[in-house]
């Protein structure tokens, strides 16, 4: 293997580049099911306290 001088900013840069495409992914994840999904339930609820056995 050749040998690579690897610039601790080019890798903090890289990192941290990642970091934020994770952190981004993260958010939608979490506000598509766990927002979007009770938002959902909330509009599904007067429908159902309409039904009484």
């Amino acid at each position: 293997m050749a040998k690579q001088d690897i610039s601790p900013d080019s890798l903090a840069q890289k990192t941290f580049v990642v970091m934020l495409l994770g952190a981004f992914i993260y958010i939608t994840v979490v506000f598509t099911f766990i927002i979007g999904g009770n938002r959902q339930e909330e509009s599904a609820e007067p429908a159902q306290a309409g039904q009484h056995d």
